[in-house]
This record gives C-alpha cells, sequence and structure tokens, in this order.
C-alpha cells in the first residue's frame, strides 16, 4: 500500500485513562510499542499527542529511540495556560526531548482561550519554527465560533484540530474557507470518545441525552447490515475536505479494526442518515468536557 492512510493515530490513552468507553485502561510499553509497529507497517503515519497527555510524549519516544526509521510524523500540544514566549520555547524543547525527534509535523496550541489571553501566541510559536524543524502550526477548538473569530482576523495557522462526527457537522460549513486557505482539517472525536458505542438504554445522567441518537445510528446500522464503526468512520472518510482523522485506540484489535475499515470494501447506503441529523442535540454536550 502506497498511500499514507488517512488516519492521525490519537495517542491521548498512551499516557492516561480515557475515552468514555475505555475498559482496558492505559496500555503499557510493549502493548503501545506493538501498537505503533501495526500503524507504522500499515502507513498509518501520523501521530497525535501533547504535553498534557501524562506519559504520551515519553511512550512514543522510547518508541521512536528504539525504531530510528519508523518515519512518523508527529503532532504535538502545548499545554493549556502558557502564553510566556520563554516558557513555550521550553515547552517545545521538552517535548522534542520526549519524543526524541528532531523535527515535529505540527505543533498545535491545545486552548482557543490562551489566543484570547494573548493574541500574539501564534507569533511567538512562529518565531520557533525554524529553530526547532517545526512544520506547521496550528489550534485545537472546540467552537465554530472561535475558528471563525481565528479567520476574521486572519491569524496564521496551518492546521486546525476539530471535532467532527455522524453527529457533530458544526465546523462543516467552515471547510470550503479553510481549504481556500490551505489550511489542514484534521478532525477527532468520530466515535465522541466512544460514546456511539453504547447501548442506548445503558446512558446515565446528562449522557441521557444522546439515547434517541444511539438508537437511530443502531437502525441505521441495522437497515445496512453494517457496523457502528463502520458507519461512523465510513461516514467522515467519505469527506474529501478532510485531511486526517485523529482515532484513538485502547488496543491492537482497535487499531487492526480501523485499518480494515479504511481499506475495506464496505457498501455504505447511509439510509436515515439525514433523519439523524435531524435529530436535536444539546450543543454543550458535544464536548465531552460537558459530560461529567
Amino acid at each position: 500500500m502506497d498511500n499514507i492512510s488517512k488516519l492521525c493515530l490519537g495517542t491521548a490513552q498512551f499516557g492516561m485513562n480515557y475515552g468514555v468507553n475505555n475498559t482496558t485502561g492505559q496500555p503499557n510499553q510493549e502493548e503501545i510499542n506493538t501498537m505503533l509497529n501495526m500503524a507504522y507497517k500499515n502507513r498509518v503515519l501520523f501521530l497525535d499527542t501533547a504535553s498534557a497527555y501524562g506519559m504520551s510524549e515519553l511512550s512514543i519516544g522510547s518508541f521512536i529511540e528504539n525504531n530510528k526509521n519508523s518515519g512518523f510524523n508527529i503532532i504535538t500540544k502545548l499545554s493549556p495556560g502558557i502564553t510566556d514566549e520563554k516558557i513555550i520555547t521550553q515547552k517545545v524543547e521538552q517535548s522534542i526531548e520526549n519524543l526524541k525527534i528532531n523535527s515535529m509535523y505540527g505543533y498545535l496550541i491545545h486552548s482557543y482561550s490562551d489566543f484570547i489571553n494573548d493574541n500574539s501566541i501564534f507569533n511567538k510559536l512562529i518565531n520557533l519554527k525554524s529553530t526547532y524543524n517545526i512544520g506547521k502550526i496550528g489550534v485545537s477548538l472546540y467552537l465554530p465560533s472561535e475558528l471563525i473569530n481565528l479567520l476574521e482576523n486572519n491569524i496564521s495557522i496551518e492546521i486546525v484540530q476539530i471535532p467532527y462526527s455522524i453527529l457533530d457537522t458544526r465546523f462543516e460549513k467552515l471547510f470550503p474557507e479553510l481549504k481556500k486557505r490551505n489550511i489542514e482539517i484534521h478532525v477527532r472525536s468520530v466515535f465522541l470518545q466512544g460514546l456511539l458505542f453504547k447501548k442506548p438504554e445503558s446512558l446515565k445522567g446528562k449522557l441521557i441525552s444522546f439515547h434517541n441518537h444511539l438508537k437511530k445510528i443502531n437502525e441505521i446500522c441495522m437497515k445496512n447490515k453494517i457496523d457502528v464503526d463502520q458507519l461512523a468512520l465510513g461516514w467522515v472518510l467519505k469527506n474529501k475536505q478532510i485531511d486526517k482523522i485523529v482515532v484513538g485506540i485502547d488496543n491492537i484489535q482497535n487499531l487492526s479494526r480501523l485499518i480494515d475499515i479504511e481499506t475495506g470494501t464496505y457498501f455504505y447506503d447511509y439510509y436515515g442518515i439525514q433523519e439523524l441529523q435531524n435529530i436535536k442535540i444539546n450543543e454543550r454536550l458535544l464536548n465531552p468536557g460537558q459530560w461529567r
């Protein structure tokens, strides 16, 4: 397979217990090495991490140190709350040391609020690009209003990482403008941190609001004779404007499954998708941070 996968391996799980449907916990280094080897062999060559993801950078760095020619394109992120240029520089240097790399594909601001607190933060990062061999500067966002503000102010971003799923298409209207400006679109939360796999009747607390959505998803899958992961990932893969799809995994079986879905020849009729997206949803609950 010559083509690089559209998948980007999300590695928050490498450093901490992450995801509403994660029942296996944080993988050990041996398991991480096995996953990264499989990813590389299947041309999943992009990794997404962050200094805020516990031991994630160090775990990746341990693999890279013993596999010098792995050739992964790594994107990491600045921890929220940091805007001082000296500390930003220290954080970049620390990430490079943790990851055992000489260059990185991208470096993102992890929190839009940092831009609000200091709108020169992007310029500070741009100043570090050549010194530390950073390919692209970007930002992780949660709301379309945040992206609109950045675009209206012509902020020099080269990557945006945003939530996007079969239940969350809020950013889609901005995709043409991002493409026009040559800004890469990286999407995350394709499975809403595993929420899409839960049984509707098992939902509790705030998650009960998703009952009808999950019920409809299950109906669509039954009528099309496909599984939830095939529907959710396949639907996002069909969007040609998306550059990378950040997918988190708990184990080697998760990764193998995602690769099979991307490279498979499943039939997607998507019966009822429009009905699904017409079911009203509380926008606040599309942010997993609001589920607690």
